[in-house]
């Protein structure tokens, strides 16, 4: 019984009409749990994390042999090179396997966005989970918009340094002088639920 659906082009051929020829392919046998579309240097892997039996729109990864004969492989390729192996190959793992890439993908992706730019329920829930008392006015989230955009960047000082041993000191890992932020407003709330 297959396992494998593959659709092959040539170099610099790859369309979405061949996307569409191989989930015609991949649709019509329920045994198939790997999608391979490929151009001979290119190839896009996709699975069914969505629903199953019905393969995905977006490949879960890409590998581009060009980019391994140059030693660039992303990781999400070189790590489903590996799964691909005789010995490695599961054919019911490569679902889960997928949507764990996936998702891992979006987390990134919305904790990047997160990082440059803390939106207000981003603001909101971390305060919460802080335990910040006080009524969440423009202001006050304002204030602390800023603040948490300096405790993410010591955060993540912090874990780098922590990979490389220096974590525990403080001549390194240091929490800005007071004046880098805005004064808290008046009638700003300036007791914490918790204290950590």
């Amino acid at each position: 019984m297959p396992v494998i659906a593959v659709e092959a082009n040539k170099v610099g051929g790859l369309s979405d009409a061949n996307r569409g020829e191989l989930k015609g392919y991949y649709n019509a046998v329920p045994t198939v749990k790997l999608g391979i579309l490929t151009d001979g240097l290119t190839y896009q892997l996709y699975s069914d994390t969505e629903e199953v039996n019905l393969m995905d729109n977006e490949p879960f990864a890409v590998v581009d042999l060009a980019d391994v004969a140059q030693e660039q492989i992303a990781d999400d390729g070189f790590d489903a090179l590996l799964k691909l192996r005789r010995e490695a190959f599961n054919p019911e793992d490569i679902g889960a396997d997928a949507r764990r890439k996936i998702f891992i993908s979006a987390y990134v992706d919305t904790l990047d966005d997160a990082f440059k730019d803390p939106d207000e329920r981003f603001v909101r829930t971390l305060m919460d989970m802080t335990g910040i008392e006080g009524r969440r006015m423009p202001r006050l989230l304002e204030e602390h918009t800023q603040y948490i955009r300096e405790a993410m960047n010591t955060f993540f000082d912090k874990k780098l340094l922590e990979r490389v041993g220096f974590a525990d000191r403080s001549d390194i890992v240091k929490v800005p002088p007071s004046g880098a932020y805005p004064a808290p407003s008046s009638g700003a709330p300036t007791r914490y639920g918790r204290v950590s």
